[in-house]
């Protein structure tokens, strides 16, 4: 059952989002619609033409191939499902799964962030960068479609990502489990800004991405009480990966020979046996924390060769590789 304070905190999610309905409609203007395919060679013509790291442009098909410069009720549509739907959705999912409103007294939490004592060890920490992350960069790229202007695009994905995190904690405040965290917060609005970064300097996306990749750990896989969805929480299946794409120097305009595009360098960290599904699967968990070094394959370039005469369905092909990582490659593994 929810509190009165989580009816209040949805009540202030809808106001906001309903002002910005009544307000947000005539932002923008219109633009050519260019129709050339967007390729890797494309792209590098456009960096050798004039192409700066911190360049940034207006909204058009060659950020968004779905893009078009008039507004619609379609687009409109889209735009305040995404600002009023994915923080109620994650209220729903919140109560569902987490508990939320168990508690009728408002409690702090004390996580700290990567101590090896600290509840999971931080992955709980680079979690929520990377869920928020993932959050605004998808806000984000429905957001390029139904807006005319990049900054309101980036402001929305942003605001809505920023909503969600804020809604968790203060449904957190009211388990008997977590708690308000500021340390979770930090995190949720580290993630918001890199992804507000990297969609707004196209460049820079070029170079670096923030990637995951999960596989059902053997406790939750047993856990016969486990919810399918909280998999968030099964933090002994999730690793979380930065990436060095070398691609990006090809489209800086260098002469790079042409398989370095697929090679991304690879930093990352993840924890082991800190989860209530380890101590499922094992009587005496070692909880363990480890990094990881490597080089993988560029996903998102070899997608774009894939689709390189369809620059629609490479677009879509491309977008969930910003997120995922495919472990093709080399990894060398060390403990903390």
């Amino acid at each position: 059952m929810l509190t009165s304070m989580l009816k209040k905190n949805l009540c202030f999610t809808l106001i906001i989002c309903s002002i910005m309905f009544f307000t947000g409609t005539n932002y923008g203007f219109s633009q050519e619609n260019p129709d050339e395919n967007i390729t890797a060679e494309n792209l590098n013509n456009t960096v050798q033409s004039g192409y700066q790291f911190f360049q940034t442009q207006d909204l058009s098909t060659d950020i968004n191939p779905f893009w078009t410069p008039e507004e619609t009720g379609f687009k409109k549509g889209m735009r305040y499902s995404i600002l009023i739907g994915l923080p109620l959705g994650h209220l729903v999912y919140g109560v569902a799964v987490w508990n939320w409103g168990e508690n009728s007294d408002w409690k702090w939490g004390k996580e700290r962030w990567f101590q090896r004592d600290t509840d999971s060890g931080g992955a709980d920490k680079t979690g929520h960068f990377f869920a928020h992350y993932m959050v605004s960069r998808a806000s984000y790229s429905f957001f390029s479609y139904t807006e005319q202007n990049q900054n309101l695009a980036l402001a929305y994905s942003a605001f809505t990502a920023g909503v969600v995190g804020l809604l968790i904690e203060v449904g957190d405040a009211y388990t008997g489990k977590y708690g308000f965290s500021y340390e979770d917060l930090v995190a949720d609005f580290a993630g918001i800004g890199a992804a507000v970064i990297l969609d707004k300097y196209p460049a820079a996306d070029e170079f670096i991405g923030i990637t995951a990749t999960y596989w059902p750990s053997k406790g939750f896989r047993k856990d016969k009480d486990s919810s399918y969805g909280d998999f968030a929480g099964d933090y002994s299946g999730w690793k979380y990966i930065m990436n060095f794409k070398l691609a990006g120097f090809k489209y800086m305009g260098y002469n790079i020979p042409e398989f370095m595009r697929y090679i991304q360098l690879d930093l990352g960290y993840y924890t082991r046996e800190y989860t209530d599904y380890d101590l499922a699967a094992n009587a005496s968990p070692e909880p363990q924390r480890h990094w990881f070094f490597g080089a993988s394959v560029n996903m998102r370039e070899v997608t774009r060769d894939i689709f390189r005469n369809n620059k629609k369905a490479g677009w879509l092909a491309e977008q969930p590789f910003k997120y995922y990582h495919i472990p093709i490659g080399y990894t060398s593994e060390r403990s903390i």
